[in-house]
């Protein structure tokens, strides 16, 4: 029978309450209970929310009932474009979480009390310290919230427990900057929590539905030996050269990449430029000579690291006495570069072939193999006299 994988009170509530489930429903639970990630693409009244709800509900009642109950920790994220939405949401949850605690009682189980609390600009500073004090289990929030929340200890801690994600009128969110900020706080997120999130995506208009299921849905790269780019950072440990590259990963090239968020002025649009120029150059030289392939040395990348920490120390977010999510759980700084915009530009004005290790392709050139012309070929140099020498920026 279609409600085995629920608990029987919630199955009796939702029998009391609904002739039947909608398609959509049908179609949805399953992948959720499998802890797959899911988006419900269904028209408006076709059961969306409670959809991405009534498993997480579930999933808190069997909790419950268990020896030592439900602890209090947050389990469910669920995040709307609209702060009108959100405190809908938490009404409309008012009646499955009563009607399953009287299916319960009804059934001479224990009660469990599972909490509901919003978290918008409008939230007042008592409710947020009494959430902070006792985390709901379910919390509504904003794209925004959701980033002010990971921006603090207290939130982090807060969050650390997640494990679903329900991002509603996702439509509204993925093509824009509010998506990619959102699609970087999930991110984060994930990082904080020590196993996968099941994401759970909910819009009455999608198209193309496979572009917004993308947005949903993590992406795993995965380099030499299937070491995914995750493990090579150890979660929260991200390096890269001039934000772009990293060894092991071929032919993987990165925008906006660790240690090149500016926390001293200027806009990330510089950075971006400069690192479009940049990989332009690395791809307009790969054809030109003939590459298949390329790969930051990792002498190259230790030592542009060590130099970005260096000149980390010097900053006050280094300062031992700050608090910030620019750090990680090792006090490195992960996020904010330290270069002037004028250095970063002149490291990434051009591409120096040297940095990489090379794989030319199988065509040929005048019948032998194409090969790398030794202007672009790494000298042999001590890595410390090759680039990054104190207050050099030389490119």
């Amino acid at each position: 029978m279609f409600f085995e994988d629920f608990h029987p009170a919630v199955a009796a509530w939702f029998r009391r309450t609904f002739e039947a489930p909608t398609p959509a429903q049908i179609a949805a639970w399953p992948a959720i209970h499998a802890g797959r990630h899911t988006l419900v693409a269904a028209p408006t009244g076709s059961g969306k929310t409670l959809t991405a709800f009534l498993a997480a509900l579930d999933a808190l009642v069997r909790e419950g009932l268990q020896p030592g109950g439900l602890a209090d920790a947050t389990s469910v994220v669920y995040v709307s474009p609209l702060k009108a939405l959100s405190n809908d949401i938490r009404l409309n949850l008012e009646a499955p979480l009563a009607g399953i605690r009287a299916e319960l009682a009804a059934a001479g189980l224990p009660d469990v009390e599972i909490r509901t609390a919003v978290r918008t600009g409008d939230t007042t500073p008592q409710e947020r310290r009494q959430s902070l004090r006792r985390p709901p289990h379910i919390l509504v929030t904003t794209p925004e919230s959701l980033y002010v929340l990971l921006g603090s200890e207290s939130g982090r801690r807060m969050l650390a427990t997640t494990r679903s994600v329900i991002v509603d009128e996702i439509h509204a969110l993925a093509a824009g900057k509010r998506g990619s900020h959102l699609a970087l706080s999930l991110e984060r997120l994930q990082a904080l929590c020590a196993r996968p999130l099941v994401r759970i995506g909910l819009s009455a208009t999608q198209k193309p539905v496979d572009e917004v299921a993308r947005f949903l849905a993590p992406v795993t790269v995965i380099g030499k030996g299937g070491v995914s780019v995750r493990d090579a950072w150890d979660d929260d440990d991200s390096r890269a050269y001039l934000g772009t590259v990293v060894p092991r990963f071929p032919n993987f090239f990165m925008l906006y990449g660790p240690n090149t968020a500016l926390g001293h002025g200027g806009s990330f649009i510089f950075t971006v430029e400069c690192q479009v120029d940049y990989l332009l150059d690395v791809l307009r030289k790969m054809g030109e000579y003939g590459l298949a392939e390329v790969e930051c040395r990792q002498d190259v990348y230790d030592a542009y690291n060590v130099r970005i920490q260096q000149m980390h120390q010097n900053m006050i977010w280094s300062h031992p006495g700050m608090s910030t999510y620019f750090r990680n759980s090792r006090g490195r700084v992960v996020t904010n570069s330290p270069w002037r915009l004028i250095d970063f530009w002149k490291l990434t004005r051009q591409a120096n072939m040297g940095d990489f290790d090379t794989v030319p392709a199988l065509a040929l050139v005048d019948g032998a193999p194409a090969e790398l012309p030794t202007e672009f070929r790494y000298d042999g140099a001590a890595v410390s006299d090759f680039r990054f020498q104190p207050g050099s920026t030389s490119a």
